[in-house]
C-alpha cells in the first residue's frame, strides 16, 4: 500500500531493482554529451544523491548530473540542467524489510521501468503498468519498483 507521506531526506542512496543496481556506466566516452543510466551498471555499485524538494518531489543525480528521460529512457545530463526532471517517489510495499519504491515524472505519466531481454540496460521511463487487485491496491510489475536504500542505515 502506498504510503506517501513517508519522504526521503535529501541524502545519498544506493538504488537498485531485485539485486541489481542501477547507475551511469563506469566506462563512458569523455564526451559532454547526456549519458545513459543503466540497470545493471557495468561496474561498482553507485551512490545517487536524492534531493528533496520544497514541492516534495525529487532532483536525483547521477554521479553529479541531474537525471531527466528523453526519448522514453533515463539520462544523466551533464551540461543541460534544464532537460533534468523532478520525480515523485512514491513507498509502493515491503518485500523481505526492503521497502519499494515507484519513481514517476511529475506529471506522473511515466516511471523508471527496468528493461528485460534484448531492450538492453538502459533504464526506460515508460507508463507503468498496474494490476488492480480486489481490495483495490495498485500491484506494479517488479520492474518499476525500486528499492532506496540510505549509504548509512
Amino acid at each position: 500500500m502506498a504510503e506517501p507521506e513517508i519522504k526521503l531526506p535529501s541524502d545519498q542512496y544506493y538504488i537498485r531493482n531485485g539485486e541489481l543496481f542501477a547507475g551511469r556506466n563506469h566506462r563512458e566516452d569523455r564526451s559532454l554529451l547526456p549519458k545513459r543510466v543503466n540497470c545493471p551498471t557495468d561496474g561498482d555499485l553507485e551512490l545517487w544523491d536524492l534531493e528533496q524538494l520544497p514541492n516534495g518531489r525529487y532532483r536525483l543525480e547521477a554521479r553529479g548530473s541531474p537525471t531527466g528521460a528523453r526519448n522514453n529512457l533515463l539520462y544523466a545530463f551533464l551540461i543541460d540542467p534544464s532537460k533534468a526532471e523532478e520525480w515523485i517517489i512514491t513507498k509502493r510495499k515491503v518485500d523481505r524489510n526492503r521497502s519499494l519504491y515507484t519513481i514517476e515524472k511529475a506529471d506522473k505519466t511515466a516511471g523508471w521501468v527496468k528493461q528485460t531481454g534484448t531492450e538492453g540496460p538502459q533504464i526506460a521511463v515508460l507508463p507503468l503498468r498496474v494490476i488492480e487487485t480486489p481490495d483495490g491496491t495498485p500491484q506494479f510489475f517488479p520492474n518499476a519498483l525500486w528499492n532506496i536504500q540510505p549509504l548509512v542505515n
